[in-house]
């Protein structure tokens, strides 16, 4: 690693910048790329077999369920879907199911029309951000109920879709400051996305943590973090690019995009 070099601040702010930082140490830029996962997540997420069916001309049909997280439409779906149809042209399809303002109650009710319908071979689901809302009104064991009826109700339709869970990112500054009886105060989002992990882990389940990479660029960067998510809950398209595409990427088994 270069002597003081921040692998997560030099991966954000741009690979123009992470070459002339490896061409003034002597360092090839693939050395400092190769370790700069290590900052961006605690652990490398587990991978589902999505790239390698491409690989092998099966037609794969993805669907993304979860919040405005999910939903945005310049965000982490776009952008995988827009990577994912240039290199696998009509194997691949991608359905954003995702609905903002919505929670996983939401989510079981409308299942059947948003994502069943589709027959999905992958579904991702989030919706942890929203479950974990005062106006929700959702304890994390009734979120929990919501979420592993998801799962039973994917898995009774069809015992081959493969399911993966996400973690977001956590609070901003705008969102911190809300007094707690605000209707879109989160003060339990923390104990909803361990509960994730805790459901992804029990049911072997993929699980993509994007919670750790942003905790650790919001302690080492809260600057950073406040000028990308500045309403303090949604990523903007730049920091979705950077910081969550990557990682989705690991987890379908696809080849990562070359630094620019």
């Amino acid at each position: 690693m270069l002597p003081g070099v921040n692998p997560l601040r030099m991966l954000l702010s741009g690979a123009g910048r992470l070459r002339q930082a490896a061409r003034s140490a002597g360092v090839a830029l693939a050395t400092i790329l190769l370790a700069a996962p290590l900052a961006l997540a605690a652990a490398a997420p587990q991978t589902d077999p999505l790239g390698a069916e491409l690989a092998a001309g099966r037609p794969q049909t993805l669907v993304c369920y979860g919040t405005s997280l999910t939903a945005a439409r310049e965000g982490w779906v776009a952008q995988s879907h827009a990577l994912l149809k240039q290199r696998h042209g009509d194997l691949i399809t991608i359905v954003n199911a995702a609905k903002g303002g919505e929670n996983s109650t939401w989510g079981l009710a409308q299942l059947e029309g948003r994502v069943l319908v589709h027959r999905p071979d992958v579904v991702t689901i989030e919706f942890a951000m929203n479950d974990a809302a005062r106006k929700s009104a959702l304890t994390v064991a009734g979120a929990r109920r919501n979420l592993e009826t998801l799962i039973a109700r994917l898995r009774a339709a069809n015992p081959a879709t493969r399911i993966i869970l996400l973690t977001m990112n956590p609070l901003g500054a705008a969102v911190l400051a809300r007094p707690a009886e605000h209707p879109f105060s989160r003060a339990e989002l923390d104990a909803h996305y361990a509960m994730v992990r805790e459901v992804a882990a029990e049911q072997g389940l993929v699980l993509v943590d994007h919670h750790a990479a942003w905790l650790r660029l919001r302690a080492e960067s809260p600057e950073l973090f406040d000028r990308h998510v500045p309403d303090g809950v949604h990523p903007d398209p730049e920091i979705s690019r950077r910081l969550i595409l990557p990682a989705m990427l690991r987890a379908f088994g696809v080849a990562p995009v070359e630094p620019e």
